[in-house]
């Protein structure tokens, strides 16, 4: 009897048409790797980037990592950006070549995740330190960019168990209410941390992992493929007597679905994958999305199509004018940051001559000339004698700040200007970065001449308004800004003696035999060491606490400061008012007592009464969301909340907190509560603490 034939090998054009028909799901991406070598699936994996796509790509990394293989490095970074769940991260990353701590923070260098998948990044390559004597640059650069953003819950989790794990002081202070988070939530990493750890196939659902967005739809355009026609695989046979013989049971096609281009929002156009990008309709976008993809498009550094999509905005009559110049602006800072040459030359060459002449020093800093050094010089010398409004100084000192930050940041202070204080604060914003990328401490001095410098502007053109509360507002900011310094150096100081003592600790090793008097005694010594490590852990945690809520009361203060500057510049233009009649912002004499009111020692727990939660639903949406943020930070203990708090001179026991210019909440403390009593409009206010006051 004749032995059946064995099967033809399959070559690595075949097994990337099979991939490209084989769902990203469990059961599928198994009968695959059955199929096919590993090493045969590793190497279409690379093949399949090119010539098929990602997904095809994820598909054959998938199998080939399930049956052993190791992924090319180069390999695994390019899918990252790709995956569509979180949980595909750790299997992709554990199963490549070489160290997985140098793949993911060579990742972070490349700057192409998005802010959650860069924060789960962080929190596995923290995971994979342990006791290593050196962290990568990348980890407390990158790590200290994400700190400065705002993050969502799962993505704040992770940085700040990320911070926990690396010890680094300042991205433990710069991160503090992240770190925070996650001291909260240490059951959550340790679940990331698992799910990152599970093998390949265990990672994957038993559905298509296909990334599925809500709000636009798909379409599936690959036809079918009849059995005379030629087999997809690029073989040169007819389908019947190719893989027709062998793929009776997949479907005809898995293509990854298109986008319909035309239903697609700017928030989902923020949130597109790489090959989503490349395979977008671009002109069916609205001009909102166009402008999102537009930056996604830069984000990762899709050069062509980039310069492409510049064309097609010159042409759309949708865009608002001068829309194309300022996407030539963010792509050709996107390629300085690269940094991509020839790009940037290209861009350059798309600006009208006005801004091609503002940002030709910036270019030159690029092409590092022979001569660069003296070409600063002449245009410190131009800024000097020429800049009379601080912009030629303040565009020396960005692009120094890009390519020479410690020279940049010294050029930068000098070039800050009364005239120009917003392009002055991102100035100091652009400091702060060049300061993480230095690792210098975070915290920038020169926010404190900014704060005075402006003020003393002001008041020179006649702009400053005799406002005692914003002038507390300030001071508030310029003493949490000190304190936060000090805390951080105390507890850069306590940690340096908890490792020092670690080192002694771990000196002191038990005798194997029965301990002498004299090694008793001895050991005592090591006891002490141990109990001055905990105290200094628990003061620690107790800094790091202190630095978190500091954070967010500058955050607070900040945008206090915005609004009121941005109601004030509205004022400034808006018609007199014929009398003070209206005046909004003063309460009854006689109403509250001018001592102030101490901070509460603990948090408390809000409580209303049946009249305030009944006044806070009748209330307008703004006015609403304003007494409950008011309620919120009062309970929270947050100083600038409390600084305005007054002591009701009718009614003891009885506070009064101002929850924006018309309404007041009176509220009372006991047990650890905040018991609001009456939700109120101003004009409401002597009447309310008359009855009160008769009820006491």
């Amino acid at each position: 009897m004749a032995r059946p034939s064995p099967a033809p090998k399959l070559t690595s054009a075949e097994v990337i048409a099979l991939a490209r028909k084989t769902p990203l799901s469990r059961s599928a991406v198994a009968d695959l790797a059955k199929r096919v070598p590993a090493e045969l699936a590793r190497d279409a994996a690379v093949a399949a980037l090119d010539s098929a796509g990602a997904n095809a790509a994820m598909v054959l990394a998938f199998a080939a990592a399930s049956r052993g293989a190791r992924l090319p490095a180069e390999l695994v970074r390019t899918l990252l950006p790709e995956v569509s769940s979180l949980d595909h991260v750790g299997p992709l990353a554990f199963a490549a070549e070489g160290s997985p701590l140098d793949l993911l923070a060579a990742f972070l260098e490349d700057k192409r995740g998005d802010l959650e998948l860069e924060c789960l990044v962080m929190l596995l390559a923290a995971e994979l330190l342990g006791d290593a004597p050196k962290i990568p640059v990348a980890l407390l650069t990158r790590g200290r960019w994400l700190a400065r953003h705002r993050l969502e819950q799962e993505a704040s989790i992770c940085l700040g168990g990320a911070a926990l794990r690396i010890k680094d002081p300042d991205l433990s202070a710069l991160a503090a209410p992240h770190v925070n988070r996650a001291k909260r939530a240490r059951k959550t990493i340790e679940e990331m941390l698992e799910a990152a750890h599970l093998p390949p196939l265990d990672a994957l659902s038993d559905a298509d992992g296909a990334r599925v967005s809500t709000g636009f739809t798909v379409r599936h355009e690959t036809p079918s493929v009849g059995r005379n026609d030629p087999c997809p695989c690029g073989s040169g046979k007819k389908y019947k007597k190719c893989h027709a013989l062998t793929e009776d049971a997949a479907p005809a096609s898995i293509e990854v679905p298109r986008l319909d281009a035309s239903m697609l929002g700017p928030d989902q156009a923020a949130l597109l994958r790489p090959s989503e990008i490349a395979a977008l309709e671009t002109a069916k976008l609205s001009a909102k999305a166009f402008v999102e993809a537009f930056r996604r498009v830069v984000d990762f550094r899709h050069w062509d199509l980039a310069l492409r999509m510049i064309g097609e905005a010159r042409t759309r009559k949708d865009l608002a004018s001068g829309t194309d110049t300022s996407l030539v602006l963010d792509a050709l800072h996107g390629a300085y940051d690269a940094p991509a040459g020839e790009a940037a030359e290209k861009l350059h060459a798309l600006l009208p001559s006005d801004l091609a002449d503002r940002e030709a020093f910036a270019l030159e800093c690029l092409r590092a000339p022979s001569d660069l050094l003296q070409r600063i010089e002449r245009e410190a010398e131009a800024a000097l004698r020429s800049d009379a409004d601080g912009a030629r100084g303040m565009l020396l000192a960005s692009a120094l700040l890009r390519w020479y930050p410690a020279l940049g940041i010294y050029v930068a202070r000098g070039a800050l200007h009364e005239g120009r204080a917003l392009d002055s604060r991102a100035l100091l914003e652009t400091i702060e970065d060049a300061r993480d990328r230095l690792l210098l401490s975070p915290f920038e001095a020169w926010w404190d001449v900014y704060d005075g410098f402006v003020d003393n502007g002001e008041d020179r053109r006649g702009q400053k308004k005799d406002d005692a509360k914003r002038e507390k507002l300030k001071e508030d900011l310029r003493r949490a800004r000190a304190a936060s310094r000090k805390t951080a150096t105390e507890m850069e100081k306590l940690q340096r003696r908890v490792a020092e003592l670690d080192e002694s600790l771990a000196s002191a090793v038990a005798p194997p035999h029965r301990a002498t008097k004299s090694e008793v005694q001895a050991a005592a010594p090591s006891a002490e060491l141990a109990e001055e490590r905990r105290r200094l852990k628990t003061k620690i945690d107790e800094l790091q606490r202190i630095i978190g809520e500091g954070q967010e009361e500058r955050r607070e203060l900040r945008r206090q400061i915005a609004d009121r500057e941005e109601d004030e510049a509205a004022g400034a233009t808006a018609p007199a008012k014929p009398s003070k009649q209206d005046e909004p912002d003063t309460d009854p004499e006689g109403v509250h007592d001018a001592a102030s009111v101490d901070l509460p020692r603990a948090i408390l727990v809000p409580r209303f009464s049946d009249r305030a939660s009944k006044a806070v639903t009748e209330l307008a949406a703004d006015a609403a969301d304003g007494v409950l943020g008011v309620v919120a930070a009062l309970a929270a203990g947050k100083p600038n909340a409390w600084g305005g708090v007054k002591q009701l001179t009718k009614v003891r026991g009885v506070l009064s907190a101002r929850a924006g210019i018309h309404h007041r909440v009176l509220f009372t403390i006991e047990d650890r509560a905040l018991d609001v009593l009456e939700v109120l409009h101003r004009r409401d206010l002597e009447q309310v603490v008359a009855r009160l006051a008769r009820a006491v």
